[in-house]
């Protein structure tokens, strides 16, 4: 209280600065420790989280190692697999197409015996005579056309079915008497 009450005087203000100057160092001196343990501490975490992430990666690296070794082997199984279908699938063709051979040779053979077919060499008399029966026919339906096409036109009605047709053949030959 002493000190107070007097008027203070410059050694007590010079030692009032120095204990402030020492108290100021001391907070400094501080400081710096806790920014040299601040830095320790971000070197560790960082050195922390580097070998966590070489760590992570190594794991990575030994899952795609295992995932390439497992392909691999799906590659192999699937290979021996396909060359074992091939061989069965070849087997099963060649019986196939055997049964298609016979298959067509009896039915060829039964189409002979029906007279079904007939050779390139030997053409029958009996095929003239059908084809000109045909051509004798194909003018016939020819000049039916062409009637057809004249009644069409003689009566203005479009006629396009046959019991159509066969109306208006008796309404022709009706106006004709």
């Amino acid at each position: 209280n002493i000190r107070l009450t007097q008027e203070p005087s410059n050694l007590s203000d010079f030692v009032k600065f120095k204990e402030d100057l020492e108290e100021s160092r001391i907070k400094i001196k501080n400081f710096e420790n806790i920014k040299a343990e601040l830095d320790k501490i971000e070197k560790t975490l960082k050195s922390e989280k580097f070998a966590h992430e070489i760590q992570t990666t190594s794991m990575k690296i030994k899952e795609l190692e295992t995932n390439c070794v497992e392909a691999v082997k799906n590659v192999e199984r699937a290979d021996g697999f396909q060359e074992n279908k091939q061989e069965e699938m070849q087997t099963r063709l060649l019986k196939r197409i055997e049964e298609l051979k016979e298959a067509l040779k009896n039915d060829i053979s039964k189409k002979l015996d029906e007279g079904s077919l007939v050779t390139v060499d030997a053409i029958p008399s009996d095929v003239l005579s059908d084809i000109s029966k045909l051509e004798t026919k194909l003018k016939k339906c020819q000049s039916n056309a062409e009637k057809f096409k004249h009644y069409q036109q003689v009566f203005e009605m479009n006629v396009t079915q046959v019991k159509e047709l066969e109306e208006t053949n008796m309404k022709f030959e009706a106006k004709r008497k």
